[in-house]
């Protein structure tokens, strides 16, 4: 029961990253149809197998399409699933582990519970107007607007070694997240003599609820909000680690859960590991260590393709929060507020 938990978990981070809960709505000559659906959407093939051989499913492929720089872009695969009883049997299974989008699943059981799709059956207007109010629900339900932006002050005080959690962590870390080395180029002004290279562990979504459950289960890292202009919302909210070893300590227990960012984990704590600290390298670095953290950096930059990302900064207000079990730190927490021209990274939390 406890592999199967932890499977489950894994697929839920999944969906409540890149995964979609929908209500598919075709039109024909006589009424319109409405079935369940569901999807998930990666080139990393290992992720979509896992899918096919946990819960079945029909897998297509998109070709790959043409980057703004020239370079071609990956294969895509998407894994899909349409019919009542597959979706239903699939939903039930990996449900109770979800953080986000656990009330999408909720109604997309119940659109299969009280209207189920019968082929060959024509439906009443009544049973039409239903169906469509179903349908009008799930499309408000995957709005930005319904997201959870609520950022609890309930605080982890020891690291879990819960696997059912970071197995559901891997899931979201396989999609939203990010393993990276930055490299930082000398600041005018100062006596550094050779460029910095820092590690990066990055999650970034626009619900905070995911988010909520790691820093109630993992005390490291630090939580900021960078504007986004691409974001509907305007902001997202950006969980990150970026200390050796803060980073090695998420490193050693999530690598285990992870498939298709493995490699990328692996190198990272690799760097962690190995990498020398030189203070503020105001002596220089040797020629070997500069060599060993700039091969880092380019293995890991080709394995994320895109690199790190960077967002400029928004003026924060404090937000709302449930201090929980750590009500006496919990109701002191402030946020540290941060124009666009702070030489800060990002804003705190």
């Amino acid at each position: 029961m406890e592999k199967e938990n932890i499977k489950m978990a894994y697929l839920a981070g999944l969906m409540d990253g890149d995964g979609s809960f929908s209500i598919i709505k075709h039109k024909t000559k006589a009424s319109p149809i409405y079935y369940p659906f569901l999807q998930f959407v990666s080139w990393k093939k290992e992720m979509i197998d896992f899918f096919v051989a946990e819960l079945g499913g029909n897998v297509t492929t998109t070709p790959p399409c043409i980057r703004k720089d020239g370079s071609e872009g990956h294969l895509m695969y998407r894994w899909r699933m349409r019919s009542n009883d597959n979706v239903k049997t699939a939903i039930e299974k990996f449900m109770n582990h979800l953080k986000i989008k656990s009330e999408r699943a909720s109604l997309l059981l119940r659109f299969i519970d009280e209207l189920p799709f019968v082929r060959g059956k024509r439906l009443s207007i009544d049973k039409l107007q239903e169906k469509e109010q179903f349908y009008l629900r799930m499309i408000q339900s995957n709005d930005w607007t319904s997201f959870d932006n609520t950022v609890s002050t309930k605080l982890a005080k020891t690291i879990s070694e819960d696997a059912v959690f970071w197995s559901y962590l891997a899931g979201l870390m396989e999609t939203d997240g990010s393993f990276s080395v930055k490299r930082q180029v000398q600041n005018k002004g100062t006596d550094v003599k050779n460029p910095r290279y820092l590690p990066v562990i990055s999650l970034s979504m626009t619900d905070a609820r995911a988010i909520n459950y790691i820093r109630e289960n993992f005390p490291l890292g630090k939580l900021y909000i960078p504007k986004n202009k691409s974001c509907s919302a305007g902001f997202h909210y950006q969980y990150g680690i970026y200390t050796k070893k803060e980073c090695s300590e998420f490193l050693r227990r999530i690598i285990p859960f992870l498939k298709g960012k493995r490699a990328n984990a692996e190198l990272l704590l690799h760097f962690c590991e190995n990498s020398v600290n030189t203070g503020y390298c105001r002596a220089g670095i040797s020629a070997d260590e500069l060599k060993f953290r700039h091969d880092c950096y380019i293995k890991l930059v080709e394995l994320n393709k895109y690199g790190v990302s960077k967002s400029s900064l928004m003026d924060l207000k404090l937000l709302p929060g449930d201090a929980g079990d750590n009500k006496a730190e919990g109701s002191n927490a402030t946020v540290n507020v941060a124009s666009e021209k702070t030489t800060q990274v990002d804003a705190v939390l």
